[in-house]
């Protein structure tokens, strides 16, 4: 008999038989598929063996034969339109259920299809929208060109998707950008200023900077940077931040205007804000249009001296002023007035080293002031003397050289400026001679081994002195040894065996040294982080890095604290649900609608199941959401009581 690739065979003995399609032909033998029930796997049978039931050109006329004659065709994995049967079937009662089916597939994937094709256009008509949206905002083009911008929906779009917390963001951001748009095209915005400006601050406090997102928004966003940020073009804030006024003008960034310092700079309306162009005026004239009707006439004219006295002292930063050797209450005034740095040699810090008796004429740095001995002090900040005055950064100068510079680094700038450069060396240097009791007093050397003692006045030498200049408490005996007493343990330890913690502002010896850790302290704007040594029970690990254990700290750093396991964990890798921000701890699911907190997510547990009236799919709603009978039903299982 012959055989044919695509015949329905029966195979096998009378006891045994089974129907299968020829799969392949060689010699005696044909290659056929069991069926399922024996494995369903090739198998070559001998010609003997096999009776031809009818070659089909396809499986309607299969059916249409075997329909007939008791038996149908059932389990072809082919479709119905002329295909060569290249799976094995099976005469089976059913075969018109499964023609039905299988025809239901064909419509089901031909409608997939269509889908797809739907969604690929779709795609690309977004894509080309976005490249002509960037161009409207890379140049000053009339925004009445772009029609589809009118609803801002392919950018709030983006913007909703590229964060947890995008869809805030997107409706916060919404009516600032329909203003933008008709300042560009040259109307005035429906919104006033005062709530655009207000929308713009809370935008930049609540949010992270995302740039290119528009004019108004990065230049608002740069001018924050320059007034808070360590950058190069840093802009001065106004003296007024701490005062509770401050909240009704700080939308507009009041700052001290670059071009003059003693004028407020602001941004006026929001159309000079697109612009990017601040307004100057005088700090009364200021304060008096944004709270004339908050603050009376005297607080008004107190606010203008403050921020007039705040600038004198800023522009003090760029003069360099000098006590000289014979004037020892002027070194005393500069040790003591020091700000924004600290110092062991400052009698009046609340930390302080120096002895209780090193005060008024016993203070250490007054043995400077030993006239004819060349050592100068220079300094920036307010004059010689000045009560209340500030000094900002300070060094001691000898032979045209500095020995180190305490505070503001750019003292070092301008000495070097003025041929005045560091490295200085102190020793053979002349400094006056005082006792307490028994004791030397003499300040901590930053050059120099110590001092010895000359009977009329000390003389600083670079080694093998016979007192030493390497103590801080301000006394010293002559050869003694120089010891302080730990602020951690209480020991009296070599002050050289001390340690200092800016984080929590005391002192430690050799001896604490396991209590203490390094760890991140702050992080800045830029996401760099600043270490100090902290007592290791203040510090936790996050992420593999040890912190102090400061919320604030570690959320700046990118950290949430999961809601439901109380782990840190980073804030990209988290989902906002009403539960608050929860990690992989807990099962979620996306939602088809925001529940009433605004989240798009929600833990699956807070959640229902639905129907979609529309189309039958399954979703998901909040339990908390109110459930809209024309759109949605709850499935039987999840019916509420």
């Amino acid at each position: 008999m012959v055989f044919e690739i695509g015949d329905v065979v029966r195979c096998g003995s009378l006891q045994d038989t089974y129907v299968a399609n020829v799969l392949a032909v060689s010699g005696d033998a044909v290659r056929v598929r069991l069926p399922a029930h024996l494995g369903g796997f090739p198998w070559w049978e001998s010609k003997s063996c096999c009776t031809l039931i009818h070659t089909p050109r396809n499986l309607l006329e299969v059916m249409d034969i075997a329909g007939p004659a008791g038996g149908e065709v059932a389990g072809l994995r082919t479709d119905i339109y002329g295909s060569d049967m290249a799976n094995a079937a099976e005469i089976v009662p059913g075969t018109a259920v499964r023609a039905a089916r299988c025809a239901q597939e064909e419509v089901q994937r031909a409608m997939e299809g269509r889908f797809y094709a739907w969604k690929h256009l779709r795609e690309a008509a977004v894509r080309n929208f976005r490249t002509r949206l960037s161009g409207n905002f890379a140049d000053d083009r009339s925004w009445r060109h772009s029609r589809s911008w009118s609803t801002h929906q392919d950018l709030l779009h983006r913007i909703e998707y590229s964060h947890h917390f995008g869809k805030s963001f997107a409706k916060a951001l919404s009516p600032v950008l329909k203003a933008e748009r008709e300042v560009k095209a040259h109307r005035r915005p429906a919104v006033s200023d005062d709530e655009l400006f207000a929308a713009m601050l809370h935008l930049q406090l609540n949010f992270p900077h995302r740039s290119g997102v528009s004019s108004a928004w990065d230049n608002y966003w740069c001018m924050l940077k320059n007034m808070f940020g360590n950058t190069d073009n840093k802009v001065l804030p106004t003296p007024w931040v701490g005062h509770d006024w401050y909240e009704h003008i700080r939308p507009r960034l009041p700052h001290v205007s670059v071009v003059d310092g003693g004028q407020v700079a602001y941004y006026q309306t929001f159309a000079k804000l697109v612009a990017g162009v601040t307004t100057r005026i005088r700090p009364g004239r200021f304060l008096q249009k944004f709270l004339g009707d908050k603050l009376s006439e005297d607080a008004i004219r107190k606010a203008a001296e403050e921020f007039s006295r705040a600038v004198d002292s800023e522009n003090s930063k760029n003069i360099v002023r000098w006590i000289e050797d014979d004037d020892p209450d002027g070194w005393e005034w500069a040790y003591e007035h020091g700000h924004g740095f600290q110092s062991c040699m400052t009698y009046g810090r609340g930390d302080r080293y120096l002895d209780y008796r090193c005060c008024g004429p016993n203070h250490p740095v007054r043995i400077y002031a030993h006239e004819g001995n060349g050592l100068q002090l220079a300094y920036i900040g307010d004059p010689p003397k000045t009560p209340g005055g500030r000094v900002y950064a300070r060094a001691i100068v000898h032979d045209r050289r500095y020995v180190r510079v305490y505070g503001d680094s750019r003292l070092a700038g301008l000495l070097e400026d003025m041929g005045i450069y560091g490295d200085a060396t102190l020793g053979g240097v002349r400094v006056t001679r005082r006792m307490l009791k028994n004791m030397f007093v003499v300040p901590y050397l930053d050059d120099g081994d110590g001092f010895d003692d000359h009977g009329d006045y000390l003389r600083i030498v670079d080694r093998d002195a016979e007192i030493p200049g390497d103590h801080s408490n301000g006394l010293a005996e002559p050869g003694g040894p120089s010891t302080v007493t730990c602020e951690n343990c209480g020991a009296d330890v070599d002050e050289d065996e001390t340690h200092y913690s800016s984080y929590e502002q005391t002192g430690y010896c050799v001896h604490c040294e396991d209590d203490f850790v390094g760890a991140v302290t702050y992080v800045t704007r830029s996401g760099d982080y600043n270490y100090d040594t902290v007592l290791e029970r203040d510090t936790v690990f996050v992420g593999g890095t040890r912190f102090v254990d400061d919320e604030v700290v570690i959320q700046s750093a990118g950290y949430e604290r999961c809601a439901e396991c109380d782990d840190w964990e980073l804030r990209d890798d988290m989902m906002s649900t009403s539960r608050g921000m929860v990690c992989s701890c807990t099962r979620t699911v996306q939602l088809a609608e925001e529940d009433p907190d605004g989240n798009i997510v929600a833990c699956e547990d807070d959640t229902v199941e639905v129907v979609v009236v529309e189309t039958g799919d399954i979703a998901r709603l909040h339990e908390d959401t109110p459930i809209d009978e024309g759109i949605y039903r709850l499935c039987v299982e999840d019916v509420r009581i």
